[in-house]
């Protein structure tokens, strides 16, 4: 198998709008270790394949089908991924700092010790998936659904999850400094022990939250905020 002669063929299946060159079909394929850096492979299939460790690094992935594969500790380090199907898909220990990981399907995929650093995740349904511990420091994830979904103990330093919605999210001493959350729906999310030193909260519903007094004072709150019942914080306790 000649990967080269793969993907400069699928790079004029999509320069030519699909009239020349032809589409890279590489499901079921071993391409651990591979080194797909800088391609474009838009669309291309790698359905059940074997990615192990493969570097992907700033490749152009959208609309790939990588159902079902295996990219167990594989480098996607700035990869666009953008509407991709990654049900199914093994992203454990994967680097995915600054990649672009919006609007796939995530439905099955395993992100145990992944590193979602700077990552992109937004208008992406996250129910279901198991974070804990997950690396998203700085990350994206505007108005995603992350109802139900495992926090605990996460790092979100600095994360972006304006608009999201994390109803009944596990957020147990999850790190959340810093953190944009301005106008999220946090309705009985579980923020015990986690750490909101300078979160926004402004325009945050956190009705029937598990969360104190003393943690709220840490954030930024202001009269927008909807808070839960039996706490109350007076004019100069907002901080808005």
């Amino acid at each position: 198998m000649d990967l080269t002669d793969m993907i400069d063929k699928h790079r004029l299946w999509i320069e030519t709008d699909r009239q020349e060159g032809k589409m890279a079909n590489m499901s079921g394929m071993d391409l651990s270790q591979a080194d797909f850096r800088d391609a474009d492979l838009r669309y291309a299939d790698f359905r059940r394949s074997n990615l192990k460790e493969a570097r992907l690094i700033y490749t152009k992935l959208s609309y790939a089908d990588f159902s079902d594969s295996d990219l167990g500790g594989a480098c996607l380090l700035g990869a666009c991924l953008i509407g991709a199907n990654l049900s199914n898909t093994n992203l454990s220990n994967c680097d995915l700092t600054w990649a672009n990981i919006s609007e796939t399907k995530l439905c099955g995929v395993n992100l145990q010790g992944a590193d979602l650093s700077m990552c992109k995740i937004c208008d992406t349904d996250l129910r279901g998936i198991d974070l804990s511990g997950a690396l998203l420091y700085e990350a994206v994830l505007t108005n995603c659904n992350l109802n139900e979904v495992y926090l605990r103990a996460a790092n979100l330093q600095g994360a972006y999850l304006n608009d999201a919605s994390l109803q009944r999210t596990n957020l147990q001493h999850a790190d959340l400094c810093g953190a944009e959350a301005s106008n999220s729906d946090m309705k009985g999310a579980d923020l015990h022990g986690a750490k909101l030193g300078n979160t926004n909260l402004y325009g945050a519903d956190l009705t029937d939250a598990i969360v104190t007094k003393e943690q709220l004072l840490r954030s930024n709150t202001d009269q927008t905020t909807i808070l839960p019942s039996g706490i109350r914080l007076s004019d100069d306790e907002f901080n808005g």
